[in-house]
């Protein structure tokens, strides 16, 4: 019964996975990733554009998703599956942090996160300006460039 349910998600991919189930995809040569935590599971079903089956059913085709390439690579000392897109545009993208320890890991992380968001809420809100008083600054230099192509005494008062 397990082999059969192998061979029927060897075509279109996907399906709960246990020691059973490894042992027969391998078998058929068919890669499985094993994540832990809905979240990952979230995340990759984001990135390659699959979605996420709550049930032992076989997915559809427009359930199962694409991926240009898929391969393990070691970043530092730990070996991750890396999923790969050749698209311009992707829907999400990864940033590997590296730190001495874990608290400056955490600043780090806060920091992304921090500047993420923001760039996210500037470009979502057409009413949200920069702050830092990057506003005025901007508007100063256009008030230079405009007092320097005014002719007369008039280019002293915009000046």
């Amino acid at each position: 019964r397990v082999r059969e349910a192998v061979v029927s998600t060897q075509s279109t991919g996907g399906g709960k996975v246990g020691d059973m189930m490894l042992h027969f995809a391998n078998k058929f040569d068919i890669m499985v990733v094993r994540l832990m935590s809905k979240w990952d599971l979230r995340r990759l079903c984001r990135s390659i554009n699959a979605t996420a089956l709550p049930n032992l059913t076989v997915p559809s085709a427009e359930e199962t998703g694409f991926c240009s390439s898929v391969s393990l690579e070691e970043v530092g000392d730990t070996t991750v599956v890396v999923f790969k897109q050749d698209r311009d545009e992707t829907a999400m993208s990864t940033i590997i942090i590296r730190g001495s320890t874990d608290n400056i890991m955490d600043d780090i992380e806060r920091a992304i996160d921090d500047g993420v968001n923001s760039v996210k809420v500037l470009t979502r809100d057409q009413r949200c300006l920069p702050g830092a008083a990057a506003t005025e600054i901007e508007l100063a230099k256009q008030l230079m460039i405009f007092g320097e192509q005014t002719s007369g005494m008039e280019q002293y008062a915009i000046k």
